[in-house]
Parts: structure tokens; sequence; C-alpha cells
């Protein structure tokens, strides 16, 4: 079993700090902290950086050490880790849920370990209605083809490599727990379900030796009909996509005119401030940088807070007849964004809601400057330090942004990219 001794340690360190020397912290984490590593295993190592504005990864070889380095912007990473919480698979989160500090600022290595441990506690967000919808109707149709004695055998195995990946996927996210993503994901479902696990893989054993289909047919059968039932295939666009929660968000997408944007979010926001004479909600309007696809940073968001069966049953239809009759065309809604999950719990969003409802409000009233990049960052610190005095609390990030943002640590960088209100 492979050992990292402190010597060893001192030069990674010193390596590692020469090539990011913007490096605020450093954390340890994969197989050398689960005592299961050997001669050929990575080290796994986060790095937080405040010069960079992607996040990428890469392998760096350092004397008999192969270095598996992931670069995280720190002003990203919470976008990183709400990005897990969306997919459900624990990649970041739990990297550094068991991670150890490594080298540069302690402090803020143990915050980010400790808000990490807590996050893989708390679990994935929970499978929405619609996408449950979605892959019973994609494994519907891969049985269905996997059904079909005239397909090729070559076809057929191909069809049980996505079934057995997308079903144990679908069971252990549908089951509220993390579902992990290639090898990890047979781990999960080691933990969560054993039976399921044997089952499976005897399932798969008589497809792949016996080209015998029966048995993982019959299990996905049973495990879709214990979820909804199986269903017949029908194009996507005609799946009502509907909020789960208390709140839905809509997006205004940035199409290279930034009149038209403004004009978009001006005009949406008298619609929200007339229907709130005669409905009781709130809203608020935001920017930020997302991890993953479907959304630009220039894009900009609103939260629609209501009791979710208002807003199912009138707020979608009553918003899609504004956006008709106002030709809205670059306006989409609902989107699968929780504005919750960056605030860690439910309880400490509503203690900051009422100011995000009022920097909001305050920009709105400002039409020519919402969108200027150094009221931006105006807002952002405003925030902050209003956080600052509502909590007081050093396990949170906002100390430390606000002393970065306010001593010159990355202010390039986030000066160059903060779009947020």
């Amino acid at each position: 079993m492979e050992v990292l001794h402190e010597y060893e340690k001192e030069g990674i360190a010193e390596f590692l700090v020469k090539k990011y020397p913007n490096c605020l912290a450093a954390i340890l984490s994969g197989s050398i902290v689960d005592n299961t590593a050997d001669e050929n295993s990575d080290l796994d190592i986060v790095l937080f950086v405040s010069d960079r504005n992607q996040l990428y990864n890469e392998t760096l070889k350092f004397e008999k050490h192969k270095l598996q380095t992931f670069i995280i912007p720190f002003q990203h990473l919470y976008e990183r880790l709400y990005a897990d919480y969306v997919n459900a698979k624990c990649h970041f989160i739990g990297l550094l849920a068991k991670g150890q500090h490594f080298f540069g600022d302690q402090t803020l290595s143990k915050s980010i370990i400790q808000h990490s441990i807590e996050l893989e506690r708390i679990g994935p967000k929970p499978m929405s209605d619609s996408e449950n919808l979605r892959i019973r109707t994609n494994l519907t149709q891969l049985l269905g083809k996997l059904s079909n004695s005239k397909e090729s055998w070559e076809n057929r195995l191909l069809y049980v490599g996505a079934i057995a990946d997308q079903l144990i996927g679908f069971k252990l996210h549908a089951e509220n727990t993390w579902k992990g993503d290639g090898k990890h994901r047979m781990k999960f479902l080691e933990t969560h379900a054993p039976g399921f696990k044997k089952e499976m893989l005897e399932a798969l054993q008589d497809a792949f030796t016996n080209t015998s289909y029966a048995r993982l047919i019959e299990l996905t059968q049973t495990e879709i009909n214990s979820k909804g039932g199986l269903v017949d295939y029908f194009p996507k666009k005609d799946i009502q996509l509907t909020p789960d929660d208390d709140y839905l968000v809509i997006k205004i997408e940035f199409w290279d005119d930034i009149e038209q944007l403004k004009g978009s979010v001006v005009l949406i926001n008298k619609l929200l401030l007339r229907l709130q004479k005669n409905e009781s909600f709130y809203f608020y309007f935001y920017s930020t940088h997302f991890t993953g696809d479907g959304i630009a940073n220039s894009d900009i968001l609103c939260v629609v807070c209501g009791e979710n069966g208002w807003l199912n049953d009138f707020f979608i239809d009553w918003f899609h007849v504004e956006k008709e009759k106002h030709s809205l065309t670059n306006v989409f809604f609902p989107l699968f964004i929780d504005p919750t999950f960056k605030f860690f719990s439910k309880s400490i969003y509503q203690k900051i809601l009422p100011v995000l409802l009022a920097v909001s409000s305050y920009n709105l009233k400002n039409t020519e400057t919402f969108l200027d990049e150094s009221f931006q960052i105006y807002s952002a610190l405003s925030i902050l330090k209003t956080l600052k005095l509502r909590f007081n609390n050093g396990k949170i990030f906002v100390q430390y942004l606000i002393t970065s943002y306010e001593s010159g640590i990355g202010r390039k960088r986030v000066r160059g990219d903060s779009n947020g209100f």
C-alpha cells in the first residue's frame, strides 16, 4: 500500500506552489486518503486559485508520483458544488468531503472540507417528476430495442450497457442517494442496495456470457414499475415541465444585444410588479457563473417564489401568455435550478432572501447602470458585507471573500467576469 511521507508532501507542495503561484489552498484526496492507494495510484489534489476563470484538470509528473490536479477558481466553487448536487454525482463534493488540508490557507481548506461533509450528508437534489419521466421513457425505449429479436447481437450488447448504467443511476437518484458515475457508481450501489447489485451482476453475466436478456429485462421492468411504470415514447418537447418546490426560475438569455437583454429584464420586472398587486409572491433577479451546459455567464435569471400549487396552476400559464404577447423570444422557463443550494440550507436562504430582494429591487430602479460591471461588483460586495453582519460566522466563506476582494486578490479576474446582480 502506497504511503506518502512528509518530505514527499513538502516536495509536491513546493512544486505545485511554483506552478500555481496564486493558489489559495490545496486539498489532498482520493485513494491515498482512503488508504487504498498502490504504486499505480494517482494523487488527487484539488487546488483553489484566484487567477483563473475556468475549472480544469491536468495530470502532472513529479518524481515518482503522478499528480491528478483539479484547478478550481475560488469564485466558482459553489457552482461546481451545485452541479454535483443537481446531477447527483457527488464527484467534487465527495472528493472534498474526504480530503485533508495539503498546503495554503488551512482555515479555508478546513472550512471547505466541513462544508462538503455536510453537503454529502444532506444528499443530492431530489429527482423531479419530469426527470423521472424522462428516464423512464428512455429505459422503456431501450427495453423495446433489447427485446427485439431482429436486432443484431452487437446492438443488443450496447443496449445492455446503456440499460445497466441508466437503471443503476435511476434507482440511486430516485431513492434520494448519490448515484456517482463511472467506477464510483457501483460503489454507491453496493452501499445503498447490495441485493439489487447482486441481481444486476447476475443479469449482466447472463446477457454477456449467454446472450440471454430475460433476467435484465425483468429486473428493469420491476424497477421501473416501482417508480412510476413503463411509458410510451413521445417527443421530449411534449413533456410538461413543472416546479417541484415553492419557486421557479426564469432565464433571460443574452443574444449579443445588450439592449434586448436589458429590455427583457425591465419588461419582466414591470409585469411581475403589476401582478404583485393582486397576488402574493415575491421575486428577484440575479446572474452568476454556472458550471455546465445551458446557461451562459451573461444570462440573467429571475427567481419567482410562491406557493407551489399557485405556480403550477396559475403562474406558468399566465407567464406563457405574457411571454407570447410581448414577444419575449429570449426568455425560457421553468429551469431546474435550485437557488437555495449555494446558501447551504433553506433556513440560511430565508435569512439571506430579504437581502437578495432588496438589492434586486434597488438595481432595477437604476436601469441605466444595473448591467454595468462596476455597479455589479459594488452590489455583490454590498451583499457580502450584509451577510457578514447577519452571520459573523467563520464557517462560511463570506469573510474570506470580502478580505480577498478588498485586498486585491483576484480583483482583475473578478472585475473581468463578474456579472451578478
